[in-house]
């Protein structure tokens, strides 16, 4: 069986303040729209897959547990321009198993992990 990554998909109780600080703050460019659910994806640079935020449609509740990890470029510079807007759980650090990483929330208490391979 060959197995890919679809789209992670996380709830946000207000779609325009999750959208402003997904495209304001982190700088997510917005790929894909379905608004009959309010669903929006953002460009991840894969070929398949990707991360998208969806209104939810019940009593909202984040989920405090679950971490969304993304790879990126040069996570020293990133943490720089945006650890002052954002609220931060993790600061960047080093870790065991080999990444340089920082952990923030997002407007909805949604954990967002940001990392390179360590230097």
């Amino acid at each position: 069986m060959n197995t890919r990554l679809s789209y992670v998909t996380i709830t946000v109780n207000d779609i325009a303040k999750a959208k402003k600080f997904y495209e304001g703050v982190l700088e997510f460019v917005p790929t894909l729209v379905y608004k009959p659910t309010e669903w929006y994806a953002f460009d991840m640079g894969t070929i398949s897959g990707g991360f998208a935020i969806t209104k939810a449609t019940e009593p909202f509740i984040p989920s405090v547990a679950s971490l969304v990890d993304f790879f990126i470029d040069d996570v020293e510079k990133f943490w720089g321009e945006i650890k002052s807007k954002v609220e931060v759980i993790d600061e960047l650090h080093h870790t065991p198993w080999g990444s340089y990483k920082f952990v923030i929330k997002d407007q909805d208490g949604n954990k967002l992990g940001f990392s390179q391979i360590s230097k």
